[in-house]
């Protein structure tokens, strides 16, 4: 009698462990496919291509606008590729161009409306600039320009300075209380009298 029912408590355990090990078995097996499914059902997601903007600066010699093609990250919300395209003008060529900028220039802000970018500058921008008729100009229609050439729905910018209208740029040369209409005649090199007019009215030819 004693024999018997120590091989029936033996006998039952060998079953509760056949049926222990066919169950981890199982478990195994449904977490390597629950692997293998969420692998495929996840599709590798492509890094986004750059994109490529065109930058203007200052010429060497600083008589006129020159381009520079850069490659930036791509951007979806049309705030965030304004700022990229700014900060990358307002930081600098990365060639033998000049920067029409002063150094420490900031964006802040920039936003549309119509045809128009508004760009907050820091007072940087103004209080450090040299000054000067071709300077100042190179330094507007620079930024015009480049904001007109990559995003072909703006035709002009207003500056503010840190969220105010500023009277000018540096030395009263450009009247800023007007919007600064994109003109790429500044691509070349201007004649002084031409340079002298502008500055005057503060106006240019649209593209």
């Amino acid at each position: 009698m004693g024999r018997r029912l120590i091989y029936t408590v033996l006998f039952l355990l060998a079953a509760v462990l056949v049926v222990y090990l066919a169950y981890e078995a199982g478990m195994q097996v449904r977490h390597r496919r629950a692997i293998q499914v969420s692998t495929e059902a996840a599709p590798v997601q492509a890094p986004e291509p750059a994109r490529e903007v065109l930058l203007y600066f200052g010429a060497p010699d600083g008589s006129h606008l020159a381009s520079e093609i850069r490659e930036l990250p791509a951007c979806r919300e049309e705030s965030d590729c304004l700022e990229s395209v700014i900060d990358a003008a307002l930081a600098g060529p990365e060639t033998e161009l000049m920067s029409p900028y002063p150094a420490g220039a900031k964006l802040l802000g920039v936003r549309v409306q119509d045809a128009e970018a508004i760009v907050d500058l820091n007072k940087t921008f103004f209080t450090a600039h040299p000054g000067g008729t071709r300077s100042e100009l190179l330094s507007l229609y620079a930024l015009a320009d480049t904001l007109a050439v990559n995003f072909s729905y703006i035709r002009q910018i207003r500056v503010l300075a840190e969220g105010r209208p500023p009277a000018a740029l540096k030395e009263s040369h450009l009247d800023l209380s007007q919007a600064v209409v994109a003109d790429f005649r500044y691509t070349r090199p201007m004649q002084p009298a031409a340079a002298s007019e502008a500055g005057m009215h503060g106006e240019g030819e649209q593209r």
